[in-house]
């Protein structure tokens, strides 16, 4: 399992999965997940949660558990790639605790491509047997009546 991140001022988050043998994405609205205290007895505890190690892309690597790697993508992601090598991502990422072994060994890379959107399609287009893509409420692929 992977995790595809695309930081920006809305984030999107998305799984690329293995289900019998097929490539199964899987999108998600994890930009919109609560990440801090939303009402007053939050407030009491999170001071005793936030010390136990950092949150935001670790979150998503160990909700799915995501061992294939975690990819940051998009058109923010390479403009700004000289601060994900040097902000701490990395280390935040794998602060995990109890985890954080685990998290150690969960590859993260940059999505450098210009248009990756375009390749995985393509991918798709070439091969649709090697994914698994619930195609029965959209019309690619059909003839407009």
């Amino acid at each position: 399992t992977k995790v595809v991140l695309g930081p920006g001022t809305d984030p999107g988050v998305a799984t690329l999965a293995r289900v019998n043998g097929r490539r199964t994405p899987i999108p998600g609205e994890g930009g919109h997940v609560e990440i801090g205290p939303v009402d007053a007895e939050e407030n009491r505890i999170w001071p005793h949660i936030a010390r136990i190690g950092g949150r935001i892309a670790g979150d998503m690597t160990l909700t799915f558990p995501a061992r294939g790697g975690v990819y940051l993508s998009g058109g923010i992601a390479p403009r700004i790639a000289h601060i994900l090598t040097t902000s701490g991502f990395r280390e935040s990422l794998v602060s995990k605790a109890p985890h954080n072994a685990l998290m150690a060994q969960v590859p993260t890379d940059l999505v450098t491509h210009p248009a990756p959107a375009r390749a995985g399609l393509s991918a798709y287009a070439r091969t649709p047997e090697g994914f698994y893509v619930d195609t029965s409420k959209r019309r690619c692929g059909r003839q407009a009546s």
